[in-house]
């Protein structure tokens, strides 16, 4: 009994030491996503599997403002017009963000990352433009824990090819790791291991 009770506690520590590794980096490559162009993204599942929502979120299947980014005529942007701002939310909070944009305007482009609350952790933009098209990386990281990013330009031209980011470990592994190093403390408290 006693082997299999330290079998067990081992076995959701592994458990819960590889749980973080197994949540480590998610990149969305909106390269390799087969939608119809035009698509509204806002309360669709398609991006569920990567832990995503959209909110004012288009999808473009073809559009030129994303080969000199090399990310392959596909990806998201603002719903429509100047001054819309297209949002991803995440399923769970995450700790850093990096976003691949692009532009066919000259116009400065905005991202924000919001708290659960709503609060801006962080805001960044690119100002000065003066090649069409434009393109660049935002990296948010230790800002706190991320629930959304909003991106927009003053035309509604700027796009995201590319999404790469951390989510926070799940509450259920860090609470199966510490039943599991309970357990095996205990075991050797009474010196049964």
């Amino acid at each position: 009994m006693k082997k299999l009770i330290t079998i067990c506690a081992m076995a959701g520590l592994m458990f819960a030491m590889c749980a973080p590794l197994a949540n480590a980096n998610v990149t969305v490559e909106f390269s390799e996503v087969d939608l119809p162009s035009m698509t509204l993204l806002d309360g669709t599942t398609y991006f569920d599997a990567y832990g995503i929502a959209f909110e004012d979120t288009t999808y473009y299947a073809v559009d030129s403002r994303f080969p000199p980014a090399g990310v392959d005529n596909r990806g998201i942007t603002t719903t429509s017009g100047p001054d819309n701002i297209a949002t991803v939310v995440f399923t769970t909070p995450v700790t850093s963000v990096t976003v691949d944009w692009v532009t066919i305007r000259t116009e400065d482009i905005h991202i924000t990352a919001y708290d659960f609350g709503g609060n801006i952790l962080y805001a960044q933009s690119a100002t000065g433009l003066v090649t069409d098209p434009a393109w660049g990386t935002f990296t948010f990281t230790g800002v706190g824990p991320i629930a959304k990013i909003s991106f927009w330009d003053a035309t509604g031209s700027v796009g995201v090819g590319r999404l790469e980011f951390t989510p926070i470990p799940a509450p259920g592994a860090i609470l199966l790791g510490g039943i599991g190093v309970g357990i095996v403390g205990w075991l050797r408290r009474r010196r049964a291991l």
